[in-house]
């Protein structure tokens, strides 16, 4: 009985539905193994029914959602792209959204962010993956996130991203195999640079940041590190830095440094 409850659940509504007849969508399974295990031995008027909560969710207004007619334009005048495909049924999709405001953020200047509503199934089965069917389908679900690296024009070039939802993984991810940044290190004591971030989060140097850095990298080179209270009085002894954020340009011994 709760199995074909579950069923009645995720088939009436329609947009679980599509996401479920059309992709395999189906983010409800760990409902379904909690339900199985709290009620083992209960009967089923025990249950506390719907099974399955409803989730309505509308991508914030700041985002620029992709479409069929414009998706070809946007891909023409990006050098770079990163897409998160979405549905306005999903919860996780939903729990990401702020997530995914900072990424957009931390990427604007250097790289393009859109998203796509998998309802739109033109152009959602052109960036999923197939099986040996041809059935479309998103291996980790939704959201998914697609990139189109540098020359990238098609889905024949498009990079999936496969690891944690974090804003600094996914970030990282992006900046190191999509755009080709180096990554900079953290500082030590016995670090030879010349340029130190100074960062007050503790998260790593942001694309930005490391693309500035590749702009400079046979002249200079870079670290990153965290600002700590009890580091203070070296900081602001050493290099003259009171607080952060902050970057530290080191001269040429002798020369204090500019922050």
């Amino acid at each position: 009985m709760i199995k074909a409850q579950y069923a009645f659940e995720l088939l009436s509504d329609p947009t679980w539905k599509r996401n479920y007849d059309i992709f395999g969508i189906d983010e409800h399974l760990h409902v379904m193994e909690s339900i199985k295990e709290k009620y083992s031995n209960a009967d089923f008027s025990d249950i506390s029914l719907p099974l399955l909560e409803p989730t309505s969710f509308e991508p914030d207004p700041a985002f620029e959602v992709i479409s069929s007619e414009n998706f070809v334009t946007k891909l023409q005048n990006s050098n770079t792209l990163l897409v998160q495909v979405f549905s306005v049924g999903s919860s996780q999709c939903a729990q990401f959204s702020s997530s995914w405001k900072r990424i957009a953020s931390l990427l604007d200047g250097i790289a393009n962010t859109g998203m796509i509503e998998v309802g739109d199934l033109k152009l959602a089965t052109y960036l999923s993956e197939k099986k040996y069917t041809g059935a479309p389908f998103f291996r980790n679900g939704l959201p998914s996130l697609v990139a189109f690296p540098p020359g990238c024009k098609t889905s024949d070039c498009i990079v999936r991203y496969t690891g944690q939802l974090s804003v600094d993984a996914v970030t990282d991810w992006f900046a190191t195999n999509i755009l080709s940044l180096p990554r900079i290190s953290y500082y030590s004591m016995e670090s030879l640079v010349k340029v130190i971030f100074v960062s007050k989060t503790g998260q790593r140097a942001t694309p930005y940041v490391r693309h500035v850095a590749k702009s400079y990298w046979s002249y200079a080179s870079f670290a990153f590190t965290v600002w700590r209270e009890e580091e203070s009085v070296f900081w602001s002894n050493t290099f003259g830095v009171e607080e952060a954020p902050a970057t530290v340009i080191l001269r040429d011994p002798g020369v204090k440094p500019v922050d």
